[in-house]
């Protein structure tokens, strides 16, 4: 295969979310390619290699019980022919803050891939999200625009939204 087909990508996104529900972390071997880096905004730094990305999905479950994850469209594959992108809502049994969530946690996020074609496995990725959400569902932050609010948007997003 030359390039990643709709097909293939959407067949490549349900295995990997649907692997990830499992809560096995020793999957990423079955994901991953053996010199696989991933940058997530959930992570301190770089995650590099099956060990430090078993490492890393462990701590995601042990952080967020019950973890499901949804693909909110078809996945966008990129002009480079392996690149793919998934837009994903993720949802946990995590107790959340947030009234609009009922009992528990959700954010949604988006993730790219490059793809090995041969291994049909990830050997890059970028999974981003808004940080404030996952804040907000979890710690009692102030109101939309107060002092506190303000300081924690400038610290995570680099500029603070105007009030009004």
């Amino acid at each position: 295969m030359d390039k990643l087909t709709p097909e293939k990508a959407k067949w490549l996104a349900e295995r990997y979310y649907k692997g990830m529900e499992k809560r096995d972390a020793s999957m990423a071997s079955e994901f991953y390619t053996e010199d696989f880096v991933l940058q997530d905004d959930g992570a301190v730094d770089l995650v590099r290699g099956i060990k430090e990305a078993e490492a890393f999905l462990q701590n995601m479950y042990n952080t967020w019980p019950d973890l499901k994850f949804q693909l909110l469209k078809e996945p966008c594959i990129g002009i480079d022919g392996v690149t793919v992108a998934f837009l994903v809502r993720a949802t946990s049994s995590r107790k959340s803050r947030r009234k609009f969530t009922g009992p528990t946690a959700q954010w949604e996020f988006a993730s790219f891939y490059t793809v090995d074609l041969e291994q049909e496995k990830f050997c890059a990725g970028r999974c981003c999200f808004n940080m404030l959400d996952l804040y907000e569902m979890l710690l009692p932050i102030p109101k939309r625009g107060g002092k506190f609010f303000r300081k924690l948007e400038k610290m995570f997003t680099g500029r603070q939204a105007k009030n009004g």
